[in-house]
């Protein structure tokens, strides 16, 4: 009888297109064979495929398709035709639990309660390098998103190469190469910023080039609307605080007190308007003397004002105006009344008479003359926060700071011009003149005498009209009284 081996195992058939029976012979051999093999054994490998064993007794590869379980080791392996690869790893606890090893998945996973539950969840590929699920998460790595708790369909993209963790339908934390931010109610499309829902958007950005509070929009923008960030707060790296509000807005309103402890050269409060040609006015430490705080108009004059119409010192008798002796002192003074002064003795002590006849002999001997003081000194402006240079600035951030300083000092420049032409007519006067030394001369070269201790204070520097009236009026009453002795001398006897 002509027959036929199958191709894996070695069971008998008759030979296809024969019309011989089969034999109950070739069927008992057949039963024999399929009760003997083992799947490691026999004519073909393709059964063989199928196998289990320890790790050392796993057969080298090469039969594309063949695969080995490794009970020692709980492996799972799959033959490639060249390399046993590992598909996945039994969890090793006891429990059924098993560890893919390098799956490709097609299209989704689908995750539901243990056991027979209905599928809750599922995650799945919607395009290229795009993760996305119809629950709480959505992972973009084209554009380093991970999005967490975001309403279905709602998932926001991010500038590229920055990665961005999406909180809820409005809220984004960003990193990049050299920040971080956090940002509220906007999102960026790769070309601009859009809101997401009506009102305004703001981002805090914290660099390496300081920190920024930042706002698109306002109050009734309307959603999805493209804007760009004003920056509203900005720290700088040498820890300068600025506020930026909107035009007529206050930038700082306080319903407490504040405090600020500065050094030597710091300013402390720094006001500038934009309004017309602009100023700013700098409260700061001076190092003049023992020390004070300065306030400084760097733009303009300084003018001050009270709703009441007085501006008076807080404390009767207790501080000066400039500085005594001279150290400081105002060019000019200008008012329409002039200064007054207390006359009551209950703000004086020490009260004694003028000498006349001494007061008449001073007057004789002091030497008055005509003369014009020197005109106010210029002082260069100090560079402020926006120009003051630093070791780590580039040629072109010092290049921009000199413009501005030399911009600064050009205006300084003019403004003390300015003062000296309008002070000049105020400072032609005359008097007396204190000598400042041996060697000080009057126009014509003559030496100046000193001047008679009845004139001028103490100081031998300064001195006030109300001094040196009351020594012209003690020497006028001297006058006097030689006048009516002489005439009480001519008088005819009767």
């Amino acid at each position: 009888m002509a027959y036929t081996d199958t191709s894996n195992i070695v069971l008998h058939m008759p030979v296809p297109g024969t019309q011989e029976p089969a034999a109950i012979s070739l069927l008992n051999e057949n039963c024999v064979q399929l009760d003997l093999h083992d799947h490691l054994l026999g004519k073909g490998v393709g059964v063989g495929r199928l196998r289990a064993g320890i790790s050392a007794s796993q057969p080298a590869a090469g039969q594309v398709g063949g695969v080995y379980f490794a009970s020692d080791s709980r492996l799972l392996y799959i033959d490639d035709g060249t390399t046993w690869l590992r598909f996945f790893t039994d969890a090793g606890d006891g429990t059924e639990d098993c560890t893919l090893i390098d799956p490709i998945i097609r299209d989704a996973l689908a995750f539901g309660p243990e056991g027979s539950g209905v599928i809750d969840a599922v995650l799945g590929r919607t395009s290229a390098r795009h993760l996305d699920t119809d629950s709480t998460i959505t992972i973009n790595p084209s554009t380093n998103q991970l999005g967490l708790s975001i309403l279905p369909g709602t998932p926001r993209p991010s500038a590229g190469g920055v990665a961005t963790i999406q909180l809820g339908p409005q809220g984004f934390m960003q990193a990049g190469s050299n920040f971080n931010s956090l940002v509220y109610n906007a999102w960026f499309d790769g070309a601009g910023w859009h809101t997401i829902a009506i009102g305004p958007a703001y981002r805090w950005m914290v660099s390496s080039g300081g920190a920024t509070l930042d706002q698109v929009g306002a109050a009734g923008t309307p959603a999805d609307s493209v804007g760009t960030w004003v920056t509203r707060l900005s720290v700088g790296t040498n820890g300068t605080l600025t506020l930026t509000p909107d035009a007529a807005a206050s930038a700082l309103v306080a319903n407490g007190s504040i405090t600020t402890t500065i050094g030597a050269g710091v300013e402390g409060l720094r006001c500038t308007f934009v309004e017309g040609p602009g100023g700013t006015l700098v409260i700061k430490y001076s190092a003049v003397g023992a020390g004070a705080t300065s306030i400084q108009s760097l733009n303009g004059s300084l003018l001050l004002a009270a709703a009441g119409g007085v501006v008076a010192p807080i404390a009767d008798n207790t501080y000066v105006l400039g500085t005594v002796p001279g150290l400081l002192k105002w060019v000019s003074v200008a008012a329409v009344a002039g200064t007054i002064q207390t006359s009551s003795a209950a703000a004086k002590e020490g009260i004694t008479p003028l000498d006349p006849a001494a007061c008449y002999q001073a007057a004789k001997d002091v030497r008055w003359y005509e003369f014009a003081y020197l005109p106010p000194a210029y002082h260069d402006p100090e560079p402020d926060a926006a120009s003051a240079y630093d070791a780590t600035d580039s040629n072109e951030v010092k290049a921009e700071k000199k413009a501005l300083r030399d911009a600064t000092e050009a205006k300084a420049k003019e403004d003390h011009a300015r003062l000296v032409a309008e002070t000049a007519s105020t400072r032609r006067q005359r008097g007396f003149v204190f000598p400042a030394g041996a060697s000080a001369k009057d126009e014509a070269g003559g030496a100046l005498p000193p001047v008679p201790d009845l004139f001028g204070l103490p100081d031998r520097e300064s001195t006030t009209p109300q001094a040196d009236l009351a020594t012209l009026g003690a020497a006028l009453q001297e006058v006097i009284r030689r006048l009516e002795s002489l005439e009480a001398t001519d008088a005819p006897t009767p």
